[in-house]
């Protein structure tokens, strides 16, 4: 299979040109931003790699549930500084303002972590992907925290 990795800049294209690109795109590995909302051009099969800030891990259900709707594999990276809850750093609105203010210039990620991210992708997107598969979603690297099942903050509603 032939590899190529391409950056680019959304500002500098026309909306014509970003459409042609992302539906090309087999594994698009971005910083969380609103230029993902693009995962919903992947083809089916694509696999997102989603990166967040430091600490901010609970954001990653803005893109990934995108992703998963357009039928997009997802491959989420925590880094080591992030939790285990997987709610912390999403409470709404309020979170996100809070996040955006405190994201520095650049985004920088552990080269092993990258790896760990790029190989799982390679896996799903060798995956033969019918009508009949259902998207995927993966952390990397897996096995750090223990899945807790709660329903404290679920409510029930009864029919």
């Amino acid at each position: 299979a032939r590899v190529v990795s391409q950056e680019a800049v959304l500002e500098s294209m026309t909306f014509g040109e970003q459409l042609v690109l992302f539906e090309e795109t087999t594994i698009l590995f971005g910083v969380h931003g609103q230029a993902l909302a693009n995962t919903i051009f992947l083809r089916d099969g694509a696999v997102l790699i989603l990166v967040n800030e430091p600490k901010g891990f609970g954001l990653k259900w803005m893109f990934a549930n995108l992703a998963l709707t357009s039928r997009v594999h997802v491959v989420l990276i925590r880094r080591p500084e992030d939790s285990c809850d997987d709610t912390k750093g999403w409470g709404g609105l309020k979170d996100h303002i809070s996040f955006n203010r405190n994201i520095k210039n650049g985004t920088q990620l552990d080269e092993e972590l990258f790896e760990l991210a790029i190989e799982k992708a390679l896996q799903l997107r060798s995956l033969p992907f019918e009508n009949t598969t259902s998207p995927s979603i993966t952390i990397v690297p897996e096995g750090k925290c223990t899945p807790v099942v709660s329903d404290r903050n679920f409510k029930r509603t009864e029919l």
